[in-house]
Order: structure tokens, then sequence, then C-alpha cells
């Protein structure tokens, strides 16, 4: 009698969750546990069960389109936020398996007239002629890199690490027609981190194409011998990264198939103590410790990596391109970091010491403004000292520059 009632409820139970369940699951982003077929709703039950017992609250969801029944702890209407959920969850006893499924009906694919290449290099006509020089003479003249079409999100799983669906595990295909999720990722953190792939022919070292991270793309073929590409990762705040991959059949160990999409894993590591940095992308006006209204992106990675470490400490190291002499505007009493105006200060005949000065000590202000305690940045200038190059060679700008050391981790 005890085993009827037993076998009852079971079935009770397994009826139960078909009814339930079966209607269609919603967009969105779901941080999913599991994945059953129809006939396997006896297993479903007994798993859910199981995480209700270490304090889960899971969910069950049907997908026509896929066939399945999907467990799920979360649901997102932003893709990111349940990649970061998911990140979170893999860290918990046997849930080491859970992945992201998108459902997403009418998704649009970007044109591949859109480029995904360096940002614009035009200048305000302020700019100050000496600033560094950011790129090479590939990001100089981005129509010659590779244009990379970015494909939105798809009705299919964008990371599925495990699957019961054999079919689903063996429609990947090579990278000619599969795409591609580059991962930038601060596991330390726990969280997804913005920034661009340099893709790079290895064979030829030539630049191929810039390529956001945190999306799915097509790789490019390189058209090479070997296919050898070369994926560097320069986040500022981060140490590089740099993952190889074979085109058009990566290894294991190169990319992780993931349902059916690659991805490529990009584990970023804070700078540490003695790291040095320089902010090649914070510009001044010429002749002036005013910046530049483009240099805000980069101070702002500064500032994320201070304020991810509080006990973070640096030094700011100013440079210039020789030790001349001559009229410098600092920003006096002004707090308007970007835009040259009436509080400026002028100095009639300073230094080059004094210009490189100048120029860290608006950094560290822009930083104390921005939160960050005063005796956490120090400054130290060199003027011309510590030249890289010839003052009046083809790459002395690359002389002008404000170098970050962490002297505290």
């Amino acid at each position: 009698m005890k085993y009827l009632i037993t076998v009852s409820l079971v079935c009770l139970i397994i009826v139960g969750y078909s009814q339930t369940h079966s209607q269609e699951l919603p967009n969105g982003n779901y941080v999913v546990v599991g994945a059953y077929l129809k006939g396997d709703e006896k297993y479903l039950t007994s798993f859910m069960e199981s995480l209700k017992l270490k304090g889960q609250t899971p969910v069950a969801g049907f997908q026509t389109q896929t066939g399945f029944y999907y467990v799920y702890l979360e649901t997102y209407s932003n893709l990111k936020d349940a990649l970061i959920q998911m990140e979170s969850t893999r860290l918990m006893a046997g849930l080491d398996k859970t992945w992201v499924h998108v459902i997403k009906t009418g998704a649009e694919v970007i044109p591949e007239t859109t480029p995904v290449s360096a940002q614009s290099n035009s200048t305000p006509v302020k700019e100050n002629l000496e600033q560094p020089s950011q790129v090479s003479s590939d990001k100089n003249n981005p129509e010659e890199l590779t244009q990379v079409k970015l494909i939105d999100v798809p009705e299919t799983p964008t990371q599925i690490i495990e699957s019961k669906s054999p079919e689903m595990a063996s429609t990947i295909g090579t990278l000619a027609d599969t795409e591609v999720i580059l991962s930038i990722y601060d596991a330390q953190k726990n969280k997804i981190v913005q920034g661009e792939i340099e893709l790079v022919d290895t064979e030829r070292a030539r630049l191929m194409a810039k390529i956001k991270g945190n999306e799915k793309v097509k790789l490019p073929d390189p058209k090479s011998k070997s296919g050898q590409l070369s994926l560097i990762c320069n986040v500022f705040g981060y140490r590089r990264a740099q993952q190889e991959i074979s085109y058009p059949n990566p290894k294991p160990e190169e990319a992780e198939k993931v349902g059916n999409t690659y991805v490529v894993k990009f584990d970023m590591v804070r700078y540490q103590r003695g790291d040095i940095q320089t902010l090649y992308k914070v510009f001044f006006y010429n002749d002036a410790s005013v910046m530049l209204v483009e240099s805000k992106y980069e101070l702002n990675c500064l500032l994320d990596m201070m304020n991810d470490n509080p006990n973070c400490e640096i030094t700011l190291h100013g440079h210039t391109n020789g030790n001349a002499h001559g009229k410098i505007i600092t920003l006096g009493k002004s707090k308007d970091f970007f835009t040259l105006n009436k509080e400026n200060t002028n100095i009639e005949n300073g230094s080059a010491k004094e210009l490189s000065n100048q120029r860290a000590l608006t950094i560290r202000e822009w930083l104390i403004t921005n939160g960050v305690a005063p005796n956490r940045v120090t400054v130290k200038p060199w003027g011309g000292k510590r030249m890289l190059h010839d003052k009046n060679g083809i790459n002395a700008k690359k002389n002008i520059r404000v170098e970050v050391e962490v002297v505290k981790d």
C-alpha cells in the first residue's frame, strides 16, 4: 500500500510539472542548471527536489524549439547580468556546469558594413601636438582592418557547458561557420570586463581586426599556411592577456565548445606591485596640464582599478620630449579638468620637468575629486630624463607620457 501511494505521488508530481511547465518560456537570459527532454520528467522532478534541499529555488520551463525542459535559478533581461550570475553560481557545490540559455526571437544581424575596429582617430583642433602616439600604422588606417561581423544574440544558447542533447553538441562546426565569444573576465572580482581584443595574423605579424569583447563574432580567415591567430587583450588596469587559436579547427585547450559556440577565455589579472603601465589615451592641450575630453575613458579605467582595491597605491610618473623651457598652462584654481578657461594659470618660462609634474598632478587631482584618498597617489616628474626615443625622431611623441606604477597592492 505504501509503495502504491509513493508511486502515485511521484506520478502526480510528474504530471503536475508537465502541465505547469509546458507553457513556452518567454524571451530572456536564463541561468540554467539542467535540461531534460520530454519523457524525462521524473528525473527533472528529482533534480529540482535535490536543489530545494540545498536551499535553491529552481524553476522549470519548456522551449518548443529545442524540445527541452530547462531548470533555471534566475532570468535576466540583460545578457551580461546573466553571465555574471552564471559565474557566481558555478562556484556553488555541484553547479559548476551552469550555463546561460538565451531565448530571443526575431534576432537581427548587424550589417557587415559596421566595422568593429579602432575608435575614431579624429581629434579636437586644440589637441596637444606632442601627445604620445597611441596607435600602430594599422590603426592609422582603420579601413585596412578586417571588418568583423557582430552577431546579435540568436535563438540558440550562448553558453552551454554540458547538455543531455547529443544533437545540440554535434552542431558545432569550424571557425569558418561558427560564432565565437571572446570572454574578458575578472575572476577575482567575479565580473565581466569591457575591452577590445586585437586579432593578429601570427604568421605575418599583421593586425587584422579589433574586436569588442563579450560579444558573438565570426573570426576572419588569416588565409595563411599555419592558420594561426594571436588574440591580444589589453585593458588598462589589467595585465596583458594573450591567447593563440588555430583556424579553422581550434584545439580543445584554445577554445571551449559551448553548445553551438566557441568560447575563448581571457582571465584578467589586476596590476600588482611593481607593474608600470602608460596612460597612452590620456591627452593634454599643447604645453598645458589641462586634459582633453577623450582622456575620460582611460581615466575611468584607472579609477576602477583604484576602487577595486582600496589598498592599492600608485605613483604617477610624468615624462616629456626633451628638456626645453617655455610657457606652461596649469590647471590653477579651475576644477574643469577638460577645458581651457580663465581660472587656469600661466607659467611664462617653465621647465619640461615642471610640465611633466603639472600633468601628473592634474591626474592625481582628478582621482581625488572622484573619491580616491590623497595618500594613495604620489607623483614623480622626470621631464625629458627618461625618453624612450630620439627627441627629433619619428617616435618622439611617445616620449610624452604619464606612467602609472603600482607601489602597493
